[in-house]
């Protein structure tokens, strides 16, 4: 959840300026006019993000620990005493200032910097149904898998990467360099080329003209997006429901995210905590806007009565499987039980879908780029044997 620094007027005219958590400026306008103070200004502050590597040794470490029966505040000095990761000890240490000062472990956590989404809420339930050791076993089985998944990703897609990125290379020095000097020799006779290769000169005479305003225009285009993605929560929405609407990308997100919700849950139920408040933990969980705005719908419909799987129906991205097994837990009375095994479903087909994708882009790549560079060639031939047809 970002923090936003703002400066607010209540009502005898004093300027108020503070620092809070809120899920976006619409929600802390909402929330300070409740408390009859009006929002004047605000900015949201960029905290540090906690990289997945850093995140998967401190879960680890404190598994082990708490799972032993040392108290976390205990644990953390441990860590930040005798790790040799400095990054670690330093995280270590800052969540253990804030946990001396009397906050929960995952206050503390969201209060330093940004983390995986599903990190706080799961922290959260172990704080209040007391099975630490045990979300946090099951964090850091979640993370090492995620680990594992993200590797094999990165190495398959690292000769993809490079390949790319040398043709895309070779092409713009074709196009500034070489064909330049081709074009020179066929300059009399451009009408008796094929079109092919007029369309090469003409891209390479782009290139040559309008290359570094080209580059300008999409670094400043590229820049532009991100910033406005920072800034704009329209645009995050609109960008969050586009991607659930793209052909592989969609359902794969659409099944992480219901991974997520499910996991968190089930754990939850299993443990004994109610329904509504495992869905408000399972709702901070979930990164993609249109999906946690249709989770807080559907728990509007829970608490006004409705069935869990009824309510879960028209989530956007959620694939059939979650409202089947849904359905079941709350025939058999095993709703939590459901909801874990559900997770580890769409988990295991969320890896092999991510596996797929990587493994079928390499060749599609390779085609793709091998045909461009085909063409280019190609092309440069047909001209040369153009001027034996004339002599």
């Amino acid at each position: 959840m970002p923090t936003f620094a703002y400066t607010a007027i209540a009502r005898d005219g004093k300027t108020i300026s503070a620092q809070v958590f809120a899920e976006s400026r619409s929600s802390l306008a909402a929330s300070l006019k409740r408390r009859q103070l009006l929002l004047q200004d605000c900015r949201e502050i960029r905290a540090p993000t906690i990289s997945a590597s850093l995140t998967l040794a401190l879960v680890s470490q404190l598994s082990g620990l708490v799972g032993n029966g040392v108290v976390v505040e205990r644990a953390l000095q441990i860590i930040a005493e005798d790790s040799h990761n400095p990054k670690l000890s330093s995280l270590a240490d800052l969540l253990r200032q804030g946990v001396k000062r009397g906050q929960p472990l995952s206050q503390a956590l969201l209060e330093i910097g940004r983390c995986d989404a599903l990190l706080v809420p799961l922290l959260r339930a172990g704080e209040a149904s007391g099975e630490m050791p045990r979300i946090l076993a099951m964090l850091e089985s979640h993370y090492e898998k995620r680990q594992k998944t993200k590797r094999a990703m990165i190495g398959g897609l690292a000769y993809p990467a490079i390949l790319v990125l040398t043709n895309l290379l070779s092409i713009i020095g074709l196009g500034v360099y070489v064909i330049p000097v081709f074009k020179t020799i066929f300059e009399d006779r451009m009408q008796t080329l094929a079109s092919s290769t007029r369309l090469i000169f003409w891209i390479s005479d782009v290139l040559v003209a309008h290359g570094v305003l080209m580059v300008a225009i999409l670094g400043g285009f590229a820049a532009g997006s991100f910033l406005l993605m920072q800034r704009s929560d329209a645009a995050r929405f609109q960008w969050d429901r586009f991607q659930l609407t793209l052909p592989l990308l969609g359902p794969f997100i659409g099944k992480t995210q219901a991974t997520n919700v499910m996991a968190v849950l089930g754990l939850l139920l299993t443990v004994g905590v109610p329904l509504v408040p495992a869905m408000e933990l399972a709702i901070e969980a979930v990164s993609n806007r249109p999906v946690r705005l249709a989770m807080g719908e559907a728990l509007k419909q829970i608490r006004r009565g409705q069935r869990t799987s009824t309510a879960l129906r028209d989530i956007p991205g959620f694939p059939k499987l979650v409202n089947r097994l849904v359905t079941v837990g709350e025939e058999t009375g095993r709703l939590g039980d459901m909801c874990q095994k559900a997770a580890a479903s769409l988990a295991e087909e969320a890896d092999v879908q991510l596996r797929a994708i990587v493994t079928a882009l390499e060749p599609i790549l390779i085609l793709l780029m091998g045909g461009v560079v085909s063409f280019v060639v190609l092309s440069m031939l047909l001209a040369v044997y153009s001027i034996s047809d004339i002599q």
